[in-house]
């Protein structure tokens, strides 16, 4: 971002520290989000998970994402690794589909993410 440091918050609190878990729910109508995208079940920890998740897809290492995350230790981050792995048996899964020439229809979004939050809570 313009005029940003790597080590600067994305997001600053009202004095310029952490932004509070207090400070985001004042500033963002949680309500009106979750009826706009149709998703009574969406919560803050889903960003979160996208987050982590776009940042290992994108390729950065574990540690780095434990960093930006603010966990204390790895075993931490390691949730969101396990929940990546689902990606690798949906995309095996579609490749079996091409391949057998089968017309099974994947899985929809929500069942998507319904399944990898169930499978990182398993865990």
């Amino acid at each position: 971002m313009l005029g940003k440091r790597p080590s600067d918050l994305l997001f600053d609190g009202v004095r310029g520290g952490r932004l509070s878990v207090g400070t985001f729910r004042r500033a963002v109508d949680w309500e009106l989000i979750r009826t706009e995208l149709g998703r009574p079940d969406f919560k803050v920890k889903d960003l979160r998970h996208t987050f982590a998740t776009l940042l290992f897809d994108g390729g950065a290492a574990a540690n780095d994402v434990k960093d930006a995350m603010g966990h204390s230790s790895l075993r931490v981050t390691e949730i969101y690794t396990r929940a990546r792995s689902d990606v690798a048996r949906r995309a095996g899964d579609a490749l079996n589909r091409a391949f057998n020439g089968t017309n099974m229809a994947p899985h929809n979004d929500t069942e998507l993410i319904n399944e990898t939050e169930r499978s990182a809570e398993t865990r």
